[in-house]
């Protein structure tokens, strides 16, 4: 096959196949450089986009995966050298078609406003001045003609190419849509079942053989698409992905240089000079981390005695941790070069977010092509606190880092020159658009939509996986019924795009048991192999002393006793109260239920029972709590670790995975086993004392939530509470796991029901992109936003004394100020003015310019996401909120009133009490 900058630089160009191509335009310059620039010629925009294409090509190295993947899709025939060559010459084909339908006469009317292009032209095309549409057909006509003319291929792998060439059509069709389609979309949408015998002036303009194989195709589509169904198609699925993205991306960028006259030349990639500091920082920033390196590098060293519990020995255990991870990255790559996925596996409170830079920074070291690190999260919440610890140990600044999340808003990576606010801004969007960051931090869902998704958006960055890193953490966050297909796209995803895994986790599911498919499963590597030795040491194991004498002692996990609300009450304030006598008079006591109702009872009730004003302060957080309140609450556990104060913390399950707050006695609504582990893992976090309980109760009844997954059907109907003891102590979650992934198999080898096997990797067999998206759900749930128009601070106290965190940067406050929503130098943002800010966007959409309506919104969104917390969509539950919000609520939101006092109160959320709807799925 020949590489992609040989094809980029072969393929059919405007200027070289269309007489007179200096008459059709391709696109009119933004509003700031009519009077300035020229518009854009058709000939220079597609020049431009290839350009563009083949240099994004070059910098991920991408020939080798297109290769990689046409190898894999073609190895069935009998010629499949010249099989494949072809495919990729069409690969390149599609970018250089793309907009070869500009010259659709209605199209340089309608959209160019073109002179040249006077009087009366037949509309051929719908709508008349589309252009994806005729760029395919002048594409399939030159491509199947091309296969037609291959004498030494058989009619099966002729077939098959013709239904390769629709599925890469595919691309010209949609790379103005938002989305990929199913099967059914893509044969109604195609140009072969249009009237497309009256486009045949437009391919002699172009000067392209008549295609003898049209008629034929236009009759037998659908038989013909059938060809390209196998078992395994995950190759052609993620090669015409791959070309999606490079077309879309590629256009974007050459229609943003021409409409914004600057050109991007940073993509965000690890090179040699920042690979250079990111090692430099990582064994020199921290102490801990340069003394793990030193004593890595020291053939001589041998762990210490840990046995004692104490914080001293907690740290030397989790400088024996990142040793031994350290070494093993070496001895892996060393043995297994080809080696790319790997578990990390470390109790709570181990230090895995270091561990896993550790093993980053040897990775980039060790296999130079590594050029990008994905850091995956499945909270918002841990990407803010993980971005300050990737920033420091690696060294980096705030623009080699990208946040990608609903709530992360605006950044900048390019400082503007120019006046005005939008300056360089349109640049900072595409970076945020494309991900052009060494370093991304995002959520799970994001993540696996850049595997899985049919959005334009999500597909936009695919390029950028090629020779990347991912570090997934909370891997038992996900729902087990999704386990197959994340391990299934983890392992085709490595092997083609040479990506490398780490997925981590105190609990972690060896997912590398569920049969995927016929052959050999994926090997993962164990980064820690001999993990249980450090879960059994006491300053882990005896951290935490599990108390199960709130529930019934010989009943099976489904029918545990319930306590009620005061009993609960009482028993959580003596214990407080003793724990306070031992302790110099201080308790920092956690109580977590899964609703957000009974927490609101529950602080009724403790107020009720604490008459006497035992606890000096009680705080509340849930999902329904505002993010400034959380960080505020948060800060201040964190800067009051060594007081000597009474604290009581009421919340739902939004503190449980990687919070770093050090309680003293938690007590917890029994739920998923490894959830109780992730509760405990706020309890003594730092083994600074000797007694810490952490009591089990049930209130809630957790089959409401829990009911479809199979953790907690095992748990109920398979393990005693004896057995949920001894899991919890031992930390042996594998027993557990081990059942939840007999039962996934068993029911992914039955052909009777939908599953894996009999369901999703037929999809992905033809290809259906509607159905590959929408089967893998990581959060199936409607939500609704819900806007508080309250007054929030500018800056909180940080974790630190005398320190302020900053809640609205120099940036959003800016583009308030500069909106008239905000007063410079005012301690407080009104979320009021934001709201009306909002609405004004909204309304002002039709006359803004792209660039600006695209930014504003990004800005907007995160300084929105401060106001805002999400509820489910119920329709009972909404309409029983709707009395209480404006009737000008918008788009997704929901607005309260300006006096919401009645239905929200800022330090402990929803009044749930005010609504009629007393719907339990609030958290």
């Amino acid at each position: 096959m020949q590489s992609l900058e040989v094809l980029f630089e072969t393929a059919m160009r405007v200027n070289q196949q269309l007489p007179g191509h200096e008459q059709y335009l391709a696109h009119l310059p933004g509003m700031e450089y009519q009077k300035t620039t020229a518009a854009e010629t058709l000939a220079e925009h597609a020049d431009k986009v290839m350009e563009y294409a083949m240099r994004l090509s070059q910098i991920h190295g991408l020939d080798v995966v297109v290769h990689r993947l046409i190898r894999g899709a073609t190895e069935r025939f009998t010629r499949k050298k010249e099989v494949a060559a072809l495919l990729k010459e069409a690969f390149v084909g599609t970018i250089a078609f793309h907009d070869f339908g500009k010259i659709n006469p209605h199209f340089q009317i309608d959209k160019m406003e073109n002179p040249l292009f006077r009087g009366k032209f037949p509309p051929l095309i719908q709508p008349r001045h589309g252009h994806s549409a005729l760029g395919a057909y002048l594409y399939l006509c030159h491509f199947s003609e091309k296969v037609l003319q291959q004498a030494q291929l058989g009619e099966a792998e002729k077939t098959w190419l013709l239904a390769a060439l629709i599925v890469l059509a595919d691309s010209i069709i949609e790379h103005h849509s938002p989305r990929l389609g199913a099967p059914d979309q893509r044969l109604a949408k195609s140009v072969l079942t249009q009237e497309w015998t009256s486009w045949e002036t437009f391919r002699q303009q172009y000067n392209i053989a008549i295609s003898r194989l049209l008629p034929h195709l236009s009759v037998q589509l659908k038989l013909i698409y059938k060809q390209i169904q196998c078992e395994n198609n995950f190759p052609l699925f993620a090669l015409s992905r791959l070309n999606f993205s490079l077309l879309t991306s590629a256009d974007n960028l050459a229609t943003s240089d021409y409409m914004k006259q600057g050109t991007v030349e940073d993509y965000g990639l690890i090179d040699a000079t920042l690979r250079e500091r990111m090692l430099r920082n990582i064994r020199h920033t921290e102490s801990y981390n340069k003394l793990a390196f030193q004593k890595a590098d020291d053939s001589t060293w041998q762990p210490p005695d840990t046995s004692e519990q104490g914080p001293q020995n907690l740290n030397l255990l989790r400088g024996q941790m990142a040793i031994e991870v350290i070494r093993k990255i070496r001895q892996i790559q060393q043995r297994s070069p080809e080696q790319r996925l790997f578990y990390l596996e470390a109790p709570t409170g181990g230090g895995k977010t270091n561990l896993s830079m550790l093993a980053a920074g040897e990775l980039i070291r060790l296999c130079p092509e590594i050029n990008k690190i994905f850091y995956v999260f499945p909270f918002t919440t841990l990407i803010t606190q993980t971005h300050r610890s990737v920033a420091q140990t690696f060294g980096l600044s705030e623009h080699e880092i990208g946040l990608l999340h609903s709530k992360a808003g605006f950044r900048e990576r390019e400082q503007s020159s120019a006046d005005g606010i939008y300056g360089a801004d349109w640049k900072n969007d595409l970076h945020l658009q494309f991900a052009h960051f060494p370093i991304c931090l995002l959520t799970h869902v994001r993540f696996f939509d850049l595997l899985k998704s049919q959005r334009k958006s999500a597909i936009y960055p695919v390029h950028r996986l090629v020779d990347s890193m991912v570090i997934i953490d909370e891997l038992q966050s996900y729902p087990p019924q999704e386990w197959d297909k994340i391990l299934y796209f983890i392992d085709q995803y490595s092997k083609y795009f040479n990506m490398r895994f780490i997925l981590m986790s105190a609990t972690l599911p060896r997912i590398d048991k569920l049969n995927i498919s016929r052959h050999r499963p994926p090997t993962f590597f164990d980064l820690l192999p001999d993990a249980h030795r450090f879960f059994q040491n006491d300053n882990f194991r005896k951290r935490v002393h599990f108390r199960f004498e709130l529930l019934e002692e010989s009943a099976p996990i489904g029918t545990k006793k319930t306590i009620d609300l005061p009993e609960l009450a009482n028993c959580l304030l003596d214990r407080s109260r003793e724990y306070a006598i031992q302790h110099s008079g201080r308790v920092f006591t956690m109580v977590e239920f899964i609703f957000k109702k009974s927490a609101a009872d529950f602080k009724i009730e403790i107020e009720k029972v604490d008459q006497a004003g035992f606890f000096d302060h009680v705080f509340v957080l849930s999902g329904t709590i505002l993010e400034p309140r959380r960080r505020e609450v948060i800060n201040f556990l964190k800067r009051q670790v060594e007081s000597k104060q009474k604290v009581l913390l009421i919340t739902t399950q939004v503190v449980e995975a990687g919070v770093d707050i050090d309680m003293d006695i938690g007590f917890k609504n029994i739920s998923l086993i490894d959830s109780d582990e992730q509760l405990a893992g706020r309890i003594n976090r730092n083994v600074r004392k000797k007694t810490c309980d952490v009591y089990l109760f049930k209130v809630n009844e957790p089959g409401t939530l829990y009911r479809r997954d199979l953790r907690f059907q095992i748990a109920r109907n398979e393990i005693s509470i004896t057995e949920h003891r001894r899991i919890l102590e031992e930390k042996d979650f594998t027993a557990l796991y081990d059942q939840v992934l007999s039962a996934i198999n068993k029911g992914n080898a039955l052909q009777e029901i939908d599953n894996f096997r009999t369901q999703y990797l037929p999809a992905i067999s033809r290809l259906d992109f509607r159905e590959i998206d929408q089967q893998f759900k990581l959060i199936d749930t409607d939500n609704l936003s819900v806007f508080v128009p309250t007054l929030l601070p500018v800056a909180i106290e940080g974790q630190n004394e005398h320190r302020k965190e900053i809640l609205f940067d120099e940036a959003e406050l800016n583009f308030l100020a500069a909106a008239g929503a905000y007063q410079p130098s005012s301690q407080n943002v009104d979320g009021k003015a934001v709201w009306t800010l909002y609405r004004q966007l909204l309304q002002a959409e039709r006359t803004m310019e792209f660039f600006e309506k695209r930014i504003s919104k990004k800005i907007l969104q995160g300084i929105l996401s401060k106001f805002t917390f999400s509820l489910f969509n119920s329709p009972d539950l909404i309409a029983s909120l709707q009395p209480f919000c404006h009737e000008s609520s918008l788009d997704t939101y929901l607005c309260l009133r300006d006096d919401f006092t009645e239905i929200y109160d800022y330090e402990t959320g929803l009044l749930e009490s005010k609504l009629q709807s007393a719907d339990s799925r609030i958290f």
